[in-house]
């Protein structure tokens, strides 16, 4: 009989959150006023999602579906994906595993050609979703810094990285590419 695991709520920019408001973290690369903001909209994103009707509605989601979660695994006949890092797996709305394509498409370069080949297969443009769109996307812009705000102290790239995005968001510029890996 196969093992049944109830899955938490999803929690929209936890991660984030939490390493906000862990002065082991936060403390070197962060001014307060700047820590202070990114609080704020930490709160503002998870009230305005928090009134989205969502047309897909809820169910499983991955909570970081994005390509640099894919392992591969070699079959001998093909390379097939599997995805990874599970940490975030929760019930929550389907087009929060969604928006990491948009984002990429947006922050990090990729053409336009890879979001409309995304949209024929998965079915659904999520730029026709309005107000939903605009929430998840900066969502996942504050998403991006938890992961150079963790590595921040043991790695300049990183820091840099964190800079970067702090900067951006915090300036308003919701289209400037961002350096990929962080």
């Amino acid at each position: 009989m196969p093992t049944q695991i109830e899955l938490p709520r999803w929690v929209p920019l936890e991660s984030l959150h939490a390493a906000l408001t862990d002065p082991r973290t936060y403390s070197e690369h962060l001014r307060a006023c700047e820590r202070q903001r990114l609080l704020e909209m930490v709160e503002e994103v998870r009230l305005d999602i928090a009134s989205i009707d969502w047309p897909l509605g809820e169910g499983m989601i991955h909570g970081d579906a994005w390509a640099g979660n894919l392992l591969w695994h070699n079959t001998g006949a093909a390379l097939n994906p599997i995805l990874g890092d599970w940490d975030w797996a929760s019930i929550g709305p389907l087009e929060v595993d969604l928006i990491p394509t948009w984002h990429a498409a947006i922050r990090f370069g990729r053409d336009r050609e890879w979001v409309e080949a995304f949209v024929d297969e998965y079915g659904y443009d999520l730029t026709e979703f309005g107000r939903g769109f605009r929430a998840l996307r900066r969502m996942r812009d504050l998403v991006q810094v938890s992961g150079p705000l963790r590595r921040a102290g043991a790695s300049p790239e990183h820091a840099a990285r964190l800079r970067q995005r702090v900067e951006g968001i915090l300036s308003g510029d919701e289209c400037g590419i961002w350096s990929q890996y962080a």
